[in-house]
């Protein structure tokens, strides 16, 4: 599935800015004559336009703002004003009426340009908060696989040469018929303990799987990890033929399963997880289930954890729920997959 990038905000095109003001000027003065069939002296001819005026400065800025304001004024000038209808002719009353009114129009386009603004500034910065918070992410990620890569390729062979030492140091004891033999052979059994919990570790923190076979071999080999760490049953379903488009969300739903798994295994006790992937109705969907005692399934005042799993969620383009069942929890990410996707 492509990587949904966040691209900062832009305003309208300038001819679509202006149209939409003339548009609704127009739509206002319609509704003003369609209104005035059933509402006879009206003393409020402003009072559509003024709408019109606000829309459009808070659309298109303060420049369509002031063409809303000027064709409102002679559109109620033409239409509305006077005893002489659809003449420009105004007497000095009906000038100052339409004066204050184009006073009155300015102002309300300063506000409206001024709400723009803001709206604009408010609607960058949070693209710019989601660009960095998706670097943190990659960063987040970057460093994990380092990590993983140096307690795999460093203390891992660190404790491989320790494992065939304490090995010779175990036969030679036992070949001499000596008692600390036995403790030789507890230390080479901790130190192989070690070793497949260090590899564990380090598949988890460098999901090999994804850049070797893909989305199912690494959550595949998460669940046979959790199973050895934590010495809990964990398993793992996927249908066939399964494949994820790019390594950038392969990473999103591996980080979010391993989360979920997280949180059963040290929030909600599980002794049991079953980790199912399927696609159906150009739909991805990546469910983690336990048998613990449930979680808070509030993603927006949740945990840290679970505010990540709905970020990671979102920059790919789904959307995470979290469900408290009558057993233990079950945590659901849906992502929706190409069109061309078999």
């Amino acid at each position: 599935m492509p990587k949904r990038e966040v691209k900062k905000q832009s305003a309208p095109h300038w001819i679509l800015r202006y149209s939409v003001s003339l548009a609704t000027v127009m739509g206002a003065v319609a509704l003003r004559l369609i209104l005035e069939k059933f509402a006879e002296n009206q003393s409020t001819p402003f009072l559509l336009l003024f709408a019109a005026v606000l829309f459009s400065s808070a659309f298109g800025g303060l420049g369509p703002g002031l063409v809303a304001t000027l064709l409102g004024a002679l559109a109620s000038d033409y239409f509305f004003i006077g005893s002489e209808r659809y003449s420009l002719s105004m007497t000095l009353p009906e000038s100052m009426q339409v004066l204050l009114f184009m006073l009155e129009g300015m102002f309300i386009s300063v506000l409206g340009a001024r709400l723009q603004a803001a709206r604009r500034r408010a609607e960058n910065s949070e693209a710019q908060a989601r660009i960095l918070e998706q670097k943190i992410l990659d960063i987040s990620d970057a460093e994990r696989r380092r990590i993983g890569q140096d307690l795999h390729d460093g203390l891992g062979q660190h404790l491989t040469g320790v494992a065939f030492l304490s090995k010779a140091l175990q036969q030679r004891l036992a070949s001499r018929a000596l008692p600390e033999a036995a403790d030789a052979n507890k230390i080479v059994m901790l130190v192989s303990e070690s070793i497949g919990q260090t590899r564990a570790l380090a598949k988890g923190l460098s999901p090999i799987g994804l850049e070797e076979g893909g989305l199912s071999v690494a959550l595949s080999q998460l669940a046979a990890s959790t199973s050895s760490v934590f010495g809990i049953e964990c398993s793992c379903q996927f249908n066939d033929g399964i494949e994820v488009m790019d390594f950038a969300s392969g990473t999103h739903l591996y980080r979010i399963a391993q989360e979920a798994i997280n949180n059963a295994i040290r929030h909600g006790k599980a002794t049991q997880i079953e980790i199912a992937l399927e696609s159906y109705d150009h739909q991805l969907r990546l469910t983690v289930q336990d048998n613990g005692s449930g979680i808070m399934p509030r993603i927006d005042h949740g945990g840290m954890g679970l505010q990540i799993m709905g970020f990671r969620a979102r920059m790919i383009g789904g959307s995470l729920q979290v469900e408290r069942q009558n057993i233990g929890t079950a945590v659901t990410c849906s992502v929706p997959l190409p069109m061309h996707h078999n």
